[in-house]
């Protein structure tokens, strides 16, 4: 075990829990821990294993009293626990309130769900008519005197999106401090002397020491560039002064920040943090202006500020030096899946009943389940008629083409070329040159009850019949009321519709659910695990996109994630029996692996070669600290690339000008910024890969 001399650590500065609100903290964790021990095995009885989140679900539950939150309507636990019709519903919606705390969060059926949207609970229920929103009103009340629901939930309840609290950010550091304060009893077990600071002393000390401005100034002359600079007015010492500034800057919005706060934390003895106590008790108050202030406070403040910036420290420009340098180091490469084991419980005993198990470190796909049917396509073009022969409507033309196809041994680029000279006519005297044909094809489709489509949705309805009336309906009466009363399929009212299938367009999707071998359930995969791009024997680049679920699939069948040398690969697997939907996911032979790309990965953009290989050479930090990007999201022939030191997402035209970030559309783009991939390790230092 590592030991240290000494340790420092800053805590969070907006609220200081006394002993009692510690210990209290600590008691009320041990009863829910107790308490969940009890539920996990509820939830077992029901033949469902427990986890986090449905030990959460379950709490919900009877927090609600087995009713929907919003309409009152029986909610069966099982039906909850397994997803199914019931859902976790935020009272305020994450968009608007970023809370995904317990507080935040009741039992509701998928109905009120998908109608409430991105409403709070209040502003959904208020529109509801006055008797629902008196009932809802009156579960609130009930709960909160029965202490069923906290006066947080009670509060969320009932909020108003215009009345979203501001004061979030403050609850929040209340949680990280008390975290904060059990990480230094941690750290004493391996270092006797763990000195505290607050944040607040950390910002009266950098000002001091001259530090507050070493982030502006090194960003300042790319800003000025593109003119996002102004001159701004400010009095110091009864004096009026102009300074060019950035515009709206703040230290946040570049990483090192943390680096100049970690130096002045190392840097502030315990004998100072004392005398800052000494000198003014209420040290939250020291960083405010004091013009407000007696002349007393004043006079302390100065004799504070002189103290202060006579101690010890590194001065501003060996920092700003060592700051340039910096580049920021981004965690990449994600473990796909890891090996574990399936287990079983009987009579509450749990047992292993499969080892050696591929667990996706990961969600593998969205929840939606899709269905799929088969429609008919006019005019499809003949690039794709030769690709796809099978799915040719007429026979005659399928037999055309297929036979054509044969000609060049199945090569259909081939065959495709080859109508350029030797046509495919078709009609009755064969006098009309193929271009066109009607065909197959596959539609994914989704089944939504009747209650929530809205006008929008009218025109991916797959039944034509059904569409016409629901359309009729909502032009009647409007998108609100439509469907108080029951819709019928047929005019003697025997036929009621109650969901309606829509297409979505969808086109990557994955099997999940078969039947006879056939697949007839799909979802859509989630994110872009990496993309590949390759060189083909003529050199030309070419792009391969794999999906996690794929990644994770290729984990599964022992296959390499990241394909290098697909000959390899396909010799490999050419006895291995696979699954077609995986092999037709597999990049071709004949492909050699140029580079990969993927989140948080580090590449040197918009660098000359030669520039870049000095710079890597020297060590010179500082140069490549300008070309230094991550990957922050992947799609097909879509990159985004962000600036490593940026910490907000600024996609507006003056951040692009500034190359805060690049947004590449093509391959052509990507290679014209001669893109190295580099590592950047938590020391910050940099490699080739």
């Amino acid at each position: 075990m590592a030991i240290y001399n000494e340790i420092r650590v800053e805590l969070a500065r907006e609220l200081k829990q006394s002993k009692d609100e510690r210990n209290s903290a600590y008691l009320n964790n041990s009863k829910r821990e107790r308490e969940n021990k009890v539920i996990e095995e509820r939830i077992r009885e029901f033949g469902i294993r427990p986890s986090r989140t449905r030990i959460q679900k379950y709490r919900l539950w009877e927090e609600a009293k087995h009713i929907c939150f919003y309409c009152g309507q029986p909610v069966g636990v099982k039906e909850f626990l397994e997803g199914a019709e019931v859902e976790i519903e935020h009272i305020i919606p994450r968009s608007l309130f970023f809370d995904d705390s317990f507080s935040n969060k009741v039992c509701a059926c998928r109905k009120c769900n998908a109608e409430k949207g991105n409403q709070t609970a209040f502003d959904y229920m208020k529109q509801k008519g006055e008797n629902a929103f008196k009932d809802y009103t009156r579960r609130i009340e009930d709960a909160f005197e029965k202490k069923e629901i906290s006066k947080t939930k009670r509060e969320r309840l009932m909020t108003a999106a215009k009345d979203i609290p501001e004061d979030f950010i403050d609850r929040q550091l209340r949680q990280s401090q008390y975290i904060s304060k059990k990480a230094v009893e941690m750290l004493k077990q391996v270092c006797r002397n763990v000195w505290t600071t607050s944040g607040s002393v950390t910002d009266f000390v950098r000002h001091q020491w001259g530090y507050d401005n070493i982030l502006h100034n090194l960003n300042f002359d790319r800003y000025k560039a593109a003119g996002l600079t102004e001159t701004v007015t400010f009095d110091h010492h009864g004096q009026s002064h102009q300074e060019e500034r950035i515009k709206g800057w703040s230290k946040r919005l570049d990483h090192r920040h943390h680096a100049i706060d970690a130096l002045t934390i190392a840097s502030t003895k315990q004998s100072y943090i004392q005398r800052l106590n000494h000198l003014n008790a209420s040290r939250d108050k020291m960083f405010q202006e004091l013009e407000a202030q007696s002349e007393d406070v004043k006079e302390k403040f100065s004799l504070l500020e002189k103290w202060m910036k006579e101690r010890p420290h590194i001065p501003v420009t060996e920092v700003s030096n060592a700051v340039e340098g910096i580049l920021v180091s981004f965690k990449s490469g994600k473990r796909v899946a890891t090996p574990g084991k399936r287990y079983t419980y009987k009579n509450g005993k749990r047992t292993v009943a499969q080892d050696g198990i591929i667990v996706p470190r990961g969600a593998l796909s969205e929840d939606s389940v899709y269905g799929v049917i088969s429609c008919l396509e006019k005019n499809v073009s003949v690039k794709k008629i030769f690709e796809h022969p099978e799915t040719i409507f007429k026979s005659y033309i399928r037999e055309k083409v297929e036979d054509r196809i044969k000609e060049f041994d199945g090569d259909w680029k081939a065959a495709l070329k080859s109508l350029k000279k030797d046509p495919i006519y078709l009609g009755v005297n064969e006098t009309k040159p193929l271009e066109y044909a009607t065909c197959w094809k596959k539609e994914f489709v989704i089944r939504y009850r009747l209650s929530g489509i809205k006008k929008k949705d009218i025109e991916y309805i797959v039944d034509q019949h059904v569409r016409k009336l629901v359309a009729e309906r909502i032009d009647a009466v409007g998108e609100k009321d439509a469907f108080k009363e029951p819709l019928f399929a047929d005019k003697a009212g025997k036929a009621p519709v109650n969901s309606v299938r829509l297409f979505t367009g969808l086109s990557a999707v994955e099997p999940v659910k078969y039947e006879n071998g056939t697949p007839i359930g799909f979802a859509k995969p989630g994110n872009n695990h990496h993309i590949a791009l390759y060189r083909d024997a003529e050199g030309k680049l070419t792009e391969h996109v794999v999906s996690f679920w794929h990644a994770v699939e290729r984990k599964k069948y022992g296959i390499p994630v990241v394909v290098e040398d697909t000959n390899a690969l396909w010799d490999k697997i050419v006895n291995m029996d696979l699954p077609d939907a995986f092999m037709n996911n597999l990049p071709p032979a004949g492909l050699k692996l140029e580079v990969s790309i993927q989140q948080n990965e580090m590449f040197i953009l918009g660098m000359a070669e030669e520039e870049y290989r000095r710079a890597m050479e020297e060590k010179d930090y500082k140069m490549l600290n300008k070309y230094l990007y991550r990957v922050q999201k992947i799609a097909s022939k879509e990159y985004y690339f962000r600036f490593h030191i940026e910490t907000v997402l600024d996609d507006s035209l003056e951040a692009m000008s500034i190359h805060k970030f690049y947004r590449v559309k093509s391959l052509g783009a990507f290679s014209n910024l001669h893109p190295h991939k580099v590592r950047v390790n938590i020391l910050g230092e940099i490699s080739e890969l």
